[in-house]
């Protein structure tokens, strides 16, 4: 039986893409679903979080967007963040 971690990262593995910025900003994730785009901070669920809607994959710029990472490795806080834009 997995543990809440495993199953949230299964769930979002299969419907999210997850990148990630080397630039020093709060919002440095940017997370894809399906034909939106997200940006997000570490504490994407904390009240002082970022967790916006950046516009659709054709309106926004990929060009900053960094590299991708492995959905497992990112913090629980940004876990729930994504899922709840599921």
């Amino acid at each position: 039986m997995k543990n809440g971690k495993e199953a949230l990262v299964d769930v979002i593995r299969k419907r999210a893409r997850v990148y990630l910025t080397d630039e020093d900003v709060m919002d440095r994730w940017t997370i894809v679903i399906g034909g939106e785009v997200f940006t997000m901070s570490d504490n994407a669920t904390a009240p002082n979080g970022v967790n916006q809607y950046m516009g659709t994959v054709r309106e926004v710029d990929f060009s900053r967007i960094g590299i991708r990472v492995n959905i497992a490795k990112l913090p629980y806080q940004m876990l729930l963040g994504i899922k709840s834009r599921l």
